[in-house]
């Protein structure tokens, strides 16, 4: 993301062929226990993000992957874990406050298996009695990096842009969608690595964009994309599936949650004042569009 040639860090990087699904992630124990006794520092930001899939696949990639990392973690000399989770966890919560104080929540009343495998992610930090140094940050909707403009590799995959090609070929965007909150990849990676330096342990941060901005420019840019309310969105997708148009529907209907975007009564609310005032304290500032 960064177009950065990373020969000048040659001296600094060691790069290992490992799979991290696997017990000691298949690396000799003369190599693991190496590892074990230099490392201070361990950041998962591995996952399986597709929103639809075999459970055993999330299972192994979401959760088995945390439990080897923290195993590696208690290993000879105990290092900090960082975990990089998900907002979307707050799926799996009964009450209508989110925050970083949020913590328990039921992986049973979530459908969605990623959201669901993210949860038992974090419940296995949480629960852990063994390792006292970890840090969880639940990003938000990733975006494109606000210097360039380039996606992801598998672009295909991500929430942001499938919503927004959809979106943009309809020409109609719910309002109540404009609200939703977009973060650029680039800044989050430097708020990531920002927190990780942090001496506090078992800390919980909410990683996202406060500045909605990018529905808002979109609009400005394309002035045949109509603002509806999300009743008018409803009756749109009506009239798409009863003339069989769903392609684009599908996408939708993946990363949309109609039942919020309809009630308004209904729309959960989520915090991260406290995250925001530590990278404050840190010179972190989101990019402006």
């Amino acid at each position: 993301y960064f177009n950065e040639n990373l020969e000048q860090y040659s001296k600094k990087l060691r790069i290992i062929k490992a799979e991290i699904s696997l017990d000691k992630f298949g690396l000799t124990d003369l190599l693991y226990n190496e590892l074990s006794k230099t490392v201070d520092l361990v950041i998962n930001s591995a996952a399986k993000v597709q929103h639809f899939g075999e459970w055993k696949d999330f299972e192994r990639s979401n959760i088995g992957i945390i439990k080897n990392a923290k195993d590696f973690c208690n290993s000879l000399s105990q290092k900090k874990l960082i975990q990089i989770s998900t907002a979307s966890v707050s799926s799996g919560r009964k009450d209508s406050i989110f925050s970083e104080e949020s913590k328990n929540f039921n992986p049973d009343i979530v459908n969605n298996l990623y959201i669901k495998s993210k949860i038992i992610a974090e419940q296995e930090l949480l629960e852990d009695e063994n390792l006292t140094n970890w840090e969880i940050i639940r990003v938000g909707n990733i975006c494109f990096d606000s210097n360039n403009g380039i996606f992801q590799n598998n672009w295909k995959e991500n929430a942001f842009l499938s919503r927004l090609l959809v979106l943009v070929r309809s020409n109609n965007i719910p309002s109540g969608f404009i609200n939703n909150e977009y973060s650029f990849v680039n800044n989050i990676a430097k708020a990531v690595l920002k927190l990780s330096m942090l001496e506090g342990k078992q800390q919980i941060y909410h990683v996202w964009n406060n500045n909605n901005e990018i529905f808002d420019k979109a609009v400005q840019l394309a002035p045949e994309l109509k603002l509806v309310s999300p009743k008018e969105f409803l009756e749109f997708l009506k009239t798409k599936i009863l003339n069989k148009q769903t392609d684009d529907i599908k996408e939708l209907l993946v990363h949309l949650n109609l039942d919020d975007l309809l009630d308004s009564h209904n729309q959960k609310q989520s915090f991260n004042l406290y995250t925001e005032k530590v990278l404050n304290k840190l010179d972190f500032k989101w990019d402006k569009m």
